[in-house]
């Protein structure tokens, strides 16, 4: 294990998307942009109860290095799976295990 491996400790992959118009509408196409190793620490949360459901909304803070995540924008997603190995499947194959985060904004 590297030592930005030991330091931070999740492995994750980002995704950027195109979008496409098709016969039904715009089409969403991602593609694997970066993996990084990175730090996953929950801020806060909260559960809204839908029609016989609820819904778990929970806000991240990700670090890592400045060089690993320069490019990573808004308009990302970030998968984290635990027993992943990226980069061996096809971008549209999420793990059953994972967790699928937006990024809904970049600091430097």
């Amino acid at each position: 294990m590297t030592i930005t491996g030991r330091r931070r400790p999740c492995l994750v992959l980002f995704q950027s998307f195109t979008e496409a118009d098709g016969q039904y509408g715009k089409t969403r196409t991602w593609a694997e942009f970066c993996t990084a190793f990175v730090n996953l620490e929950p801020d806060r949360g909260r559960e809204i109860h839908k029609v016989e459901e609820i819904e778990s909304i929970v806000t991240h803070t990700v670090r890592g290095d400045y060089y690993d995540l320069y490019q990573v924008t808004p308009k990302m997603r970030m998968i984290y799976a635990p027993t992943a190995e990226y980069g061996a499947s096809p971008a549209t194959a999420i793990p059953s295990d994972a967790m699928v985060f937006e990024v809904l904004a970049v600091m430097p």
